[in-house]
């Protein structure tokens, strides 16, 4: 991962432990995040349900990364500080524990527990 001087660009790259966010010339504000729980995870509901509570100014991607684990990546700072400020979250009643990403992280490896 490279952050540009300005820190107008944020940009990751692929790791062998992880993939990782990329967007050339816009800041992004990556979050790792998984679910706790022993249950299978529809990935494509969790991910219109989370954005839909959420309501984000300049919304989220969302992207597995592993077996109930996600990289969240928010396109405005302030909406980023909303979710993990605003926290504890719930997906069927069962937490999602998040953490930012940070310039030295591998998101499979950053723990969450």
């Amino acid at each position: 991962m490279a952050i540009g001087e300005d820190k107008e660009e944020l940009v990751f790259d692929d790791e062998e432990d992880g993939e990782q966010p990329t967007n050339k010339g816009k800041a992004i504000f990556p979050v790792v995040g998984m679910v706790l729980t022993d249950r299978k995870i529809k990935f494509q509901f969790f991910k219109e349900l989370m954005a839909s509570l959420w309501r984000l100014v300049k919304g989220v991607s969302i992207k597995e990364i592993g077996e109930k684990r996600y990289i969240f990546t928010f396109y405005h700072v302030l909406d980023m500080r909303l979710v993990l400020d605003e926290g504890s979250w719930l997906y069927e009643k069962n937490l999602l524990l998040l953490k930012e990403i940070k310039v030295e992280d591998i998101p499979l490896r950053i723990n969450l527990h």
